[in-house]
């Protein structure tokens, strides 16, 4: 089974090998994340987006708006411990940050949740294996061109790994394909060299969301 393959089925055909693929995913969460796949359009929503998705994912089903989340993360969170204090979710309209999604999730949606930096890909592999949901994030947060800061990142919700194809992500900056047997699910992939590159280039930071946390 190629990772675009299929194009040549019928309908029938076509709609019962997509409703297989997951299930050809080596190592891959046990909720169905991609049935929560939303599409962030022309915006800087990856973040409330992944966060929407993720949560979904965690309730088990589509309880959450992801453009009402966007508007909710525009506010601070007030966290009471380990010291009372306010945590920045998002700047306004713009880039969410990753502590801020995690107490966003844990604060007000009720969700454990907890940021990391600096992990090991062994992490992204173990939570798939303990059914932790994990929020990802590529870029490039140290570009500069001459004296302008020209970084950017992007977040996105792993969902499985293969050794033959890569890292699977339910990814909010692409649109379902109903051409391609894995992007009509919501599934898409991307090589591991170039997720790992990417993935350095945004601090190797994750928001891993489940209980155990």
């Amino acid at each position: 089974m190629s990772v675009r393959g299929g194009a040549n089925l019928g309908r029938g055909g076509r709609r019962l090998q997509a409703a297989g693929l997951p299930a050809a995913i080596a190592l891959a969460a046990p909720q169905p994340i991609y049935r929560y796949h939303a599409y962030q359009g022309d915006t800087n929503n990856c973040g409330p987006y992944s966060v929407a998705i993720a949560a979904n994912a965690y309730l088990g089903e589509a309880r959450l708006d992801p453009l009402a989340v966007a508007r909710a993360m525009d506010a601070p969170v007030f966290k009471r411990r380990p010291l009372p204090h306010w945590v920045p979710v998002r700047l306004p309209g713009g880039p969410s940050l990753p502590w801020g999604m995690a107490a966003f999730l844990a604060e007000r949606l009720g969700i454990p949740a907890r940021w990391q930096w600096r992990c090991g890909e062994e992490r992204l592999r173990c939570n798939l294996a303990q059914g932790l949901i994990t929020i990802v994030f590529i870029g490039e947060l140290w570009r500069w061109q001459g004296l302008k800061y020209r970084g950017w990142a992007h977040a996105k919700v792993l969902y499985g790994f293969d050794s033959r194809w890569g890292y699977a992500f339910v990814d909010p900056g692409y649109e379902r394909d109903p051409t391609d047997l894995w992007r009509g699910l919501g599934i898409f992939w991307q090589g591991r060299d170039e997720f790992l590159r990417g993935w350095q280039g945004a601090g190797r930071m994750v928001v891993t969301v489940g209980s155990g946390a």
